[in-house]
């Protein structure tokens, strides 16, 4: 009876000796190694990263604001183009005489006899034809408004790009915790499914003891209540490992089943760069600050632009006209003549100098408004930094004492084995050991998981756009 109950002990109930970002190797193999043991074609971090930037709808969206926003440039560029128009025409007109009678008329000029005009008559022609070319530049505008007005639309332009950075590090950070999550969930339904088997293995044994008369019943009915319980666990498991892997599908794209493709017990993240540094870093250089940031220049930008609107406009036109007949031309025959024109325009607008005001104001509560929400981002980046940080560092510490805790409890449970077959334990101590071990294994596993999940958010935290494989802090990987 003893040989038996320590067979399934050592074969049915042994656990994994999970040790902490040394890369030592497994100390036995079990279930829940088995499970999470990398496998190839697997599914990794990486991959769903990799999938969920390609198929991301919030990504889209960004795209679709560049390209906005880079029309806008262009139309603000175009808003300034030297303003050059052509025109042809042609009208038919009734017919017109021109008669200036007997005694002719007073041109009013010396020198000519207005006699000769006496008597003197001409037909209109009735067929006009006309050309005309005109180019209108907005002096005023090219002094006060241009450059400002394209600092602004560049700005609102590389706000643009930066807030698709900021969108593309959210949706990594998303994909990476719900591969880990789905990775948690795995490790779960495979420690729940060594619980259930241990204990209906001991409860074979034990109706046999009751059958020979060495057990109570008792014992028989706790025992059916642990295998009820660890049912009931190991269903819970599977829904929370299915649910996962649904949304591990919805973000990738992918078709399930997955298989776990990468090496939980391989040396975990580290990184050197201080926290004070980290949060200095994440100020400076994530997507959603800079963004903030531009957006506030094109805000202070259009201000100036609509400052102009206060004074008087500018404006030069020249103009060509080749018509036939020419109006400028007397008498007006069926002939294409040419005249030019050039004019200098002074024009200032009540309702344009009102709009002005209440542009100016707008943009600058909306400069306002954006620095104050920089400033409240720079608070939380350095409170997320600060906090991933601490998580991070707890991570790591708690995996080493859950490693030694997770050995401490298959010894304890191993002597408790032994002890219970020489008739020196109960049942209760027996289950008592079990659910201890198992707990342990469930912790450790959460600790390495833990140990990437808080690197992940502390990567996002302070900026870092991708999750490398060594060491946080090399200069290269900024940029």
């Amino acid at each position: 009876m003893q040989n038996k109950q320590v067979t399934y002990a050592l074969c049915v109930l042994g656990f994994v000796h999970l040790v902490p970002t040394a890369g030592a190797g497994i100390a036995e193999a079990s279930p829940a190694h088995d499970a999470l043991a990398p496998k190839p074609g697997g599914l990794t971090a990486d991959q769903c990263v990799r999938r969920a930037l390609q198929i991301a709808p919030s990504l889209q969206a960004a795209r679709g604001d560049i390209a906005e926003q880079k029309a806008n440039t262009l139309q603000v560029m175009a808003d300034y183009v030297p303003d050059l128009s052509l025109q042809a025409s042609y009208r038919r007109t009734s017919p017109v005489d021109v008669d200036f009678g007997e005694k002719g008329v007073d041109l009013g000029a010396s020198g000519i006899d207005n006699s000769l005009l006496s008597a003197f008559t001409f037909e209109q022609p009735r067929n006009n034809y006309g050309v005309q070319a005109t180019l209108a530049l907005p002096l005023s505008e090219y002094a006060w408004q241009i450059v400002p007005a394209l600092r602004a639309a560049r700005s609102n332009e590389a706000a643009a790009r930066y807030r698709k950075q900021a969108q593309a590090l959210r949706v990594t950070l998303s994909a990476q915790m719900a591969y880990y999550r789905w990775l948690r969930a795995v490790a779960t339904v495979a420690v729940s499914k060594q619980a259930i088997a241990g204990a209906q293995a001991r409860l074979a044994d034990a109706r046999r003891g009751f059958t020979a008369g060495t057990l109570a019943e008792v014992d028989v009915l706790r025992l059916e209540s642990l295998v009820g319980s660890a049912q009931l666990a190991l269903n819970r498991a599977d829904s929370e490992r299915r649910i996962a892997e649904h949304n591990l599908q919805l973000l990738t794209g992918l078709g399930g089943p997955f298989v776990v493709g990468e090496d939980l017990f391989q040396r975990g993240p580290t990184t050197r760069l201080p926290v004070d540094r980290l949060i200095a870093r994440g100020k400076k250089q994530r997507p959603d600050a800079r963004a903030l940031a531009r957006a506030s220049d094109a805000a202070r930008n259009a201000a100036k632009r609509s400052f102009s609107e206060y004074f008087p406009h500018l404006e030069a036109v020249g103009s060509v006209n080749y018509a036939n007949p020419n109006q400028l031309f007397f008498p007006p025959t069926d002939q294409w003549n040419v005249n030019w024109s050039v004019a200098l325009n002074l024009t200032w607008s009540v309702s344009r100098f009102m709009r002005g005001i209440a542009q100016v104001r707008r943009f600058k509560a909306n400069e306002r408004s954006l620095r104050a929400q920089l400033e409240q981002l720079w608070r939380a980046v350095a409170q997320q930094v600060r906090s991933s940080w601490h998580r991070w560092r707890q991570a790591a510490t708690s995996l080493n004492v859950n490693a030694k805790k997770l050995r401490a409890a298959e010894a304890a449970y191993e002597q408790m084995q032994r002890r219970y077959a020489a008739g020196l334990s109960t049942t209760t101590d027996v289950i008592d050991a079990e659910n201890a071990r198992n707990q342990a294994a469930l912790d450790e596993i959460d600790a390495r998981i833990d140990l990437r999940t808080t690197h992940a958010q502390l990567l996002n935290a302070s900026g870092y756009a991708q999750l490398t494989k060594g060491t946080l802090g090399k200069e290269g990987q900024e940029k």
